[in-house]
């Protein structure tokens, strides 16, 4: 019953809003030290507080956000389809969420809607990044899957236990659209010195955090997923014409920091992912930095 009530908040008006956080969050494969796969993502999000009647006892978060993501092959100056390997994808997006949330507990609602294939600008943006570091040009993105509109679910649910200098929290969620479709469970650990009091911040559910003038902590993440859908794998026969095979269980880990000062806050992960298919060759190693500020 309480994951119906906060999608009713989607669309009723009846709140007030106060304090808000810009964050601006980037992963890419050069802090991993490849190119390939996963490449690059960027997500710009605006949360603010709110308050209403339907959660009288709890703390709620609004959110939106713009983000565009990039996946090729391990080739990238080949300009013909590469058997047996990805392909070439793009996926720009914007998404709207609630976060309802106490000491404890996090429910998390997010609805994004975006565009893939020449929509997306991936191509675009890619060629340009690479123009400007004077990197290998990437040639095959005249292959890279079609345009659709997507339209994703995402809810998550999560339980923290805290201390003052040490905090885990436990994560489930459930992911479902034409774009993906998975479900996945997770644990944070973080240790350091005035910890934010938050659930992670980092690359899925901006919340409002209690902070002090100063704070640095180590994180370490553990995370699994069933993957029953991947347009990026599966779109356009992909199976068929590349020749690759979906890994349905997908394992990541994440290791890093975070450091705020008052309103400034920075994090950094390093993060290694298992295969996404079989015929892949090595694992994702891809890094994440996120700034926000909070104002």
């Amino acid at each position: 019953m309480k994951k119906y009530t906060i999608m009713l908040m989607f669309v009723w008006l009846g709140v007030s809003a106060f304090g808000s956080t810009v964050e601006v969050s980037m992963e890419n494969d050069f802090l991993g030290g490849t190119d390939r796969h996963y490449t690059h993502g960027t997500r710009i999000t605006h949360s603010y507080s709110i308050t209403s009647d339907m959660f009288p006892d709890k703390n709620i978060s609004r959110r939106w956000a713009i983000g565009q993501y990039m996946y090729t092959p391990s080739e990238i100056d080949v300009e013909t389809i590469q058997i047996g390997d990805r392909p070439y994808g793009g996926w720009l997006y914007g998404a709207t969420s609630i976060s309802v949330y106490d000491n404890n507990t996090l429910d998390f609602l997010e609805i994004d809607v975006g565009l893939t294939g020449k929509w997306s600008g991936a191509g675009d943006t890619q060629k340009k990044i690479h123009e400007w570091l004077d990197a290998t040009e990437p040639k095959g993105w005249d292959t890279q899957l079609d345009e659709r509109v997507g339209v994703n679910m995402s809810y998550i649910t999560k339980f923290k236990v805290r201390t003052d200098n040490l905090d885990v929290v436990a994560k489930g969620s459930l992911t479902g659209g034409n774009i993906h479709l998975n479900a996945g469970v997770g644990m944070l650990l973080r240790l350091g010195y005035n910890i934010p009091d938050d659930f992670g911040v980092i690359r899925m559910e901006p919340v409002s955090r209690a902070l002090a003038d100063f704070g640095i902590y180590g994180i370490m993440e553990l995370s699994s997923k069933f993957v029953g859908y991947n347009y990026f794998l599966e779109g356009n026969d992909t199976e068929d014409i590349y020749n690759i095979n979906m890994e349905r269980y997908v394992f990541e880990g994440s290791i890093g920091f975070g450091t705020y000062y008052k309103n400034l806050d920075f994090i950094y992960l390093y993060n290694i992912r298992t295969k996404e298919f079989k015929e892949q060759a090595d694992n994702n190693e891809f890094g994440t930095v996120a700034f926000s500020w909070s104002y």
